[in-house]
């Protein structure tokens, strides 16, 4: 997904119907940022106990506990879920008008190909 952005890219081939990616990228769509506990701004580290699941934002491949991650010991994407931190972290970052509304990442005119590659004119 496009960082802070309305536009990306889902491979089909990535397990969608089974993992929690599709939601992991609309995170960074959604401009998300966590300054604190990360592996950079758009990725937390979590579940580093069996208690605490990892974060949404928890990139595959992260080490995490071994009741969330699989054989290879790195984080199993079906394993991520969103927690309050994640919500407030998302939101962060927005203002409201008057009104009462409020916008979340910015609107692109981005188009890719079925490949991946941003279609060009």
């Amino acid at each position: 997904m496009q960082d802070g952005g309305n536009a990306g890219f889902l491979s089909t081939q990535d397990d969608l119907a089974g993992s929690t990616t599709a939601s992991h990228e609309n995170g960074h769509g959604l401009v998300y940022r966590n300054e604190s506990n990360t592996v950079d701004t758009a990725h937390t580290i979590s579940g580093q106990d069996e208690k605490t699941a990892p974060s949404i934002m928890t990139a595959r491949g992260a080490k995490v506990n071994s009741k969330w991650s699989d054989k290879s010991g790195k984080m199993n994407p079906n394993t991520r879920r969103v927690n309050n931190a994640d919500v407030n972290n998302m939101l962060r970052n927005v203002r409201f008008t008057k009104s009462g509304k409020g916008q979340i990442g910015r609107t692109t005119n981005t188009i890719y190909t079925e490949n991946g590659a941003k279609k060009t004119n």
